[in-house]
């Protein structure tokens, strides 16, 4: 599935949360940033370094006032707490969001260190 996703949102979205809706998804391998599926996602910007990364939308969202959420698995050392945190330096925009992939607190790994993760999902809401 690709293209926008509110074109096919359920009008109950409307009535219980005035109109909030997933504007973008992804699913991609950190490792090689190849994209696995996606909808409203042209692309993904590796930013050097590991776990560094921005998600590029097809087409922009009417502000910057959405959420991000998302989940990691695969990463080897860390990942069983690894987690997304948006980048504070960079503030999303309409037309991208920059975010790391950080470890936890898994005993013997540093926490909040950047890594790569082989499964990278998110979504956006607004």
């Amino acid at each position: 599935m690709s293209g926008i996703v509110d074109q096919s949102a359920d009008a109950r979205s409307k009535t219980i949360g005035g109109n909030f809706r997933v504007r973008a998804w992804i699913t991609f391998n950190g490792d090689t940033n190849a994209i696995l599926a996606n909808g409203n996602i042209s692309s993904i910007t590796d930013h050097g370094g590991s776990g560094d990364y921005s998600i590029n939308f097809t087409n922009n969202l009417v502000d910057a006032n959405y959420v991000v959420s998302g989940a990691v698995s695969g990463n080897g050392a860390g990942s069983e707490d690894a987690e997304i945190t948006i980048d504070t330096g960079t503030a999303p925009t309409t037309s991208a969001c920059k975010f790391f992939v950080c470890s936890g607190h898994k005993p013997g790994v540093v926490a909040g260190a950047k890594l790569n993760s082989s499964r990278i999902s998110l979504m956006v809401v607004r």
